[in-house]
Parts: C-alpha cells; structure tokens; sequence
C-alpha cells in the first residue's frame, strides 16, 4: 500500500513539474525621459505558453509595465530602483494572468539593459564623486592640522594665529568646493 501511494505521488509531482513552464521574455519600455531599456525577466507559471504572452499580449503587457515603470528616471532605474521596477513586473504579471486564466508561479527582474552612454555616464559620475570625496577628506586633515597648531604650539606669532583662523576660517565656511562639484555634476546627469 505504501509503495503504491508513493508511486501515486511520484506521479503527480511529475505531472505538476511538466505543466510548468519557466521562459523568459524582455521587452522594452522607456524611462521617464523616454531613454529606451530593456527588461530581461523569466516567468514561471501553469499554463498555455502560446497564451501567457503571444505577440499581442506582449505588446500590451509591455504597454503597462513601461506605463508603471515611467516614473523613474534612468539614474533611479540604473541605480536603487530595481527592486521597485521587480515588484511592479510581478504585479503586473499576476493582474495580466488573470485576465488570460494562466497561473503565475513567480517571475523575476533578471536584467536591465541600458545603452552604453548610460553606462559610460554612470562611470564618469562615479569617478567625479570618487574626486570630491578625496578633496573634501584633504579639507578635513588640514581643518585638523591647523587646530592642532592652535592648540599645541605655544610660541605661535600673532600674525601666524591670525592667518591659521582666517585659513581654518575659510575653510569651514567655503561652500566653494560643493559649488564646484554640483557644476560638474550637473553637466554630466541626464535624464
């Protein structure tokens, strides 16, 4: 009895797996500012694969997710929103089967692929922030080192007191540096 109940769940299990069906598509979509994307996504679901996305549906489908999807910038898209564009596909995917009776098991962001200006762009933002981030750690040891000279240095002239707070001073307060970098920055982001 045991053998043939075992054999029955075999079975079934073996059954269940073939109705199964795991593809992956991609489709095109654009940013908020129209750059063109596309997203690579696999599918796992039961049901008629003809039916699931068929040239169409697909085109309707790829309608709605970009409709979702529009509202980031691709900056956000190519940076932390990821994770936001996954749950929007899944959402999607799971209101579209309905309509079509296919039942999604689970789907998954599998890529993002961008032009290559996006990711050169990307790369140069990063190298320039990379800059700023050193020039500001360069501010902050000689802040430090000129506190130490007023604090320790007891045979310091007037005039030398003066000209290490004006100098502390000015660096303290210059907002010159993220001036600077916000220029720099502000010509290389695209939208």
């Amino acid at each position: 009895m045991k053998t043939i109940t075992f054999i029955v769940v075999i079975l079934f299990m073996t059954i269940i797996l073939k109705a199964q069906n795991r593809e992956e598509y991609t489709i095109n979509i654009k940013s908020k500012y129209e750059t063109n994307i596309q997203i690579n996504f696999a599918v796992k679901f039961m049901g008629n694969l003809k039916t699931l996305l068929s040239d169409s549906a697909l085109h309707s489908f790829e309608k709605n997710i970009s409709d979702s999807v529009a509202k980031f910038d691709v900056m956000q898209m190519y940076s932390s929103k990821r994770y936001d564009i996954d749950i929007m596909l899944n959402e999607t995917l799971k209101q579209y089967s309905k309509s079509i009776n296919v039942k999604i098991e689970s789907s998954v962001l599998l890529d993002l692929i961008f032009p290559q200006e996006i990711k050169i762009l990307n790369e140069e933002i990063n190298k320039l922030e990379m800059r700023y981030l050193g020039v500001i750690l360069k501010i902050e040891e000689r802040k430090k080192l000129l506190r130490k000279k007023l604090s320790t240095e007891v045979k310091l002239t007037d005039e030398e007191t003066k000209e290490i707070e004006r100098e502390l001073f000015v660096l303290e307060n210059s907002k010159y540096i993220d001036r600077i970098y916000k220029e720099e920055i502000g010509t290389l982001l695209i939208k």
